[in-house]
């Protein structure tokens, strides 16, 4: 049913006009399970047209843009690519939906571009038998490698889905999704809940201001200048409200340097949690925001005192439950902020994260993409997390690679992204983006030309040995006939009308030529191409109504020749295959 309405709203993307009424011709590029969406309501969403192209547009013509463990093969190879590489993309998401296992992902992009484009894929039913034959059917045809194989738009293949759906399911319908999304996700719902309601009965807040820019954090001994207001003091109770309580033991009083801001819990995750209440806050607005802002604030800052201040006596004492979380990156190195505060250090790290609550980590590194994770530990066995951070090709830091190319024939010529290598085998490049299409060429006379596309994932030299085919010797072919507009067969496949011009053949085979005109007897030769040029020449005989002895005399040749091509093939499939030697009876 989800990917049913994934494609329902991809259909409506493909066939979208523009205001003029002309179909823009709009191709996705980057289907994955990231781009699809699920709302409280049982809605199912496409997002993130950033690639997408215009289905007439030469701009995507050998580029590389998505996800490569979802992209199909003609994308992979930089070609052409119409609606049928999304249908594609989504068998891909459907197939992984149904198996709970990644089809095309492999160590690095190369492999993963390499299973796509010669792998055979398996069907569903292989890893899952309760998967029925007839939708193992349907995903293998929006698998297929040919595009011409695939449904020819997201609209059949989602025809075909609800046919499945009708068969074995019954109808499925947005509540019966709306439910799962409610059950799986209650506690972000109550969470989005809880704010809400917060902003709507909160009492009135004081006119009086408390000027945050005058308290400094870091002097646990400064004291919180408050001047009492109508309904700041409720508020400031009603902002830690959800949090558990932190016992007398862990807390205490003491000087600045003598432990963290609250002993017993992070300096760090203090700083988090006065971040995410300055975020709630914008949402509260005016003076009301200022209030919620303040009562973190205070909290913090009377616990540090040993419970002083007339806020803090208002404010019930509060325990943290944190865990320690091992996170780290691909590659390490990254800034770690937590919930928008910096972490001291970088990745590897430990982190120390409220149990059960979900937290912002975003990682920063030069040449990287900036990346967020969310992340809500579980307080028995916090799961380490690890963020693969994505190259950003436009900055002057991006890691670059390097890949030295072996091949034979030594002197053959090497050509990498259009440029020639000069030297002979073995040859070293570098300088190369990382995680980008590169595309290898070989080229030498006699030979077959060999292209080759890959990218580099880490700073390792790639090494790759390539060796290429001796080409195959070609003749070139002219047919003349007199009279010409004779219908040419070479071989019983149809090659055009007389005279026919720059025909190539394979050179040192025999070809069987057969040439019809109306009105004229048939022409029919076996010749033999042993140069790289030949001519042949055709004259037509006119054909005039045979006799009677004649007809039968043809018809009776024509049986036999026909008996002897029947007898032909089945000494053909009798004929012996192997070596054998001849014993003595």
């Amino acid at each position: 049913f989800i990917a049913t309405e994934f494609l329902t709203g991809l259909d409506y993307a493909h066939r979208l006009s523009g205001l003029d009424g002309v179909p823009l011709g709009l191709i996705h590029r980057d289907i994955s399970p990231q781009n699809v969406l699920m709302s409280f309501e049982g809605e199912v969403k496409v997002t993130d047209f950033g690639v997408a192209v215009a289905a007439n547009s030469n701009a995507e013509q050998g580029s590389l843009a998505g996800k490569v463990a979802y992209m199909s093969p003609e994308q992979c190879r930089g070609k052409h690519v119409d609606r049928r590489s999304d249908v594609f993309a989504l068998g891909t998401i459907l197939h992984e939906m149904l198996t709970s296992s990644r089809l095309f992902k492999r160590a690095d992009s190369v492999q993963s571009i390499r299973a796509i484009t010669e792998d055979p894929v398996a069907a569903p039913s292989a890893s899952n038998p309760d998967v029925p034959a007839e939708l193992d059917a349907v995903v293998l045809r929006a698998l297929a490698q040919d595009p011409s194989a695939r449904y020819e738009s997201a609209q059949a293949f989602a025809a075909a889905l609800r046919a499945q759906l009708a068969d074995y399911t019954g109808e499925t319908s947005r509540l019966e999704l709306a439910d799962l999304m409610q059950a799986s996700f209650s506690d972000e719902k109550s969470e989005v809940a809880a704010i809400i309601d917060k902003a709507l009965n909160a009492p009135a807040h004081s006119q009086n201001t408390v000027d945050l820019a005058s308290i400094d954090t870091s002097q646990t001994r400064a004291a919180l200048i408050h001047e009492e207001g109508a309904g700041l003091d409720e508020l400031a109770a009603a902002s830690v409200q959800g949090l558990p309580d932190i016992p007398a033991s862990q807390t205490g009083a003491g000087d600045a340097d003598d432990g963290p801001l609250v002993p017993g819990v992070p300096d760090a995750l203090m700083a988090s949690r006065l971040a995410r209440a300055e975020r709630k806050s914008k949402l509260l607005g005016g003076g009301l925001a200022l209030a919620l802002l303040c009562a973190v604030g205070a909290f913090v800052l009377g616990r540090s005192q040993g419970g002083g201040g007339e806020v803090a006596e208002t404010v019930e004492e509060a325990v943290i439950e944190t865990v320690s979380v091992a996170v780290n990156s691909e590659p390490e190195g990254a800034l770690v902020f937590m919930n928008d505060a910096q972490l001291p250090g970088v990745t590897p790290m430990t982190v120390f994260m409220p149990a059960g609550r979900q937290s912002t980590l975003r990682m920063e590194l030069e040449g990287y993409l900036r990346t967020d994770a969310r992340v809500t530990p579980s307080a028995e066995s916090p799961e380490p997390v690890l963020v693969e951070l994505d190259i950003d090709r436009e900055s002057p830091m991006a890691p670059i690679g390097s890949v030295r190319v072996s091949y034979q024939p030594a002197d053959a010529e090497l050509f990498v992204d259009g440029e020639r290598v000069a030297g002979t085998s073995p040859a070293l490049v570098d300088l190369l983006t990382l995680n980008a299409p590169h595309n290898i060429r070989l080229n030498k006379t006699g030979f077959e030309p060999l292209y080759l596309e890959i990218s580099l994932e880490n700073e390792e030299t790639l090494e790759l040995d390539l060796q290429m085919e001796e080409g195959v010797a070609l003749a070139a072919v002219s047919i003349n006939s007199t009279p010409a507009g004779a219908e040419v067969q070479i071989n019983g496949n149809s090659v055009g009308t007389t005279p026919i011009e720059g025909l190539e053949l394979p050179a040192g085979q025999l070809y069987v030529v057969q040439a019809q005109r109306s009105g004229y007897r048939r022409w029919r030769r076996s010749v033999l191409l042993d140069s790289a040029t030949e001519t042949i020449a055709i004259e037509m005989e006119r054909a005039r109504e045979p006799t009677p002895e004649e007809r039968a005399a043809a018809e009776a040749r024509e049986a036999e020749e026909r008996a002897r091509e029947r007898r032909e093939r089945v000494r053909e499939r009798e004929r012996p295959t192997g070596n054998y030697e001849m014993l003595p009876e």
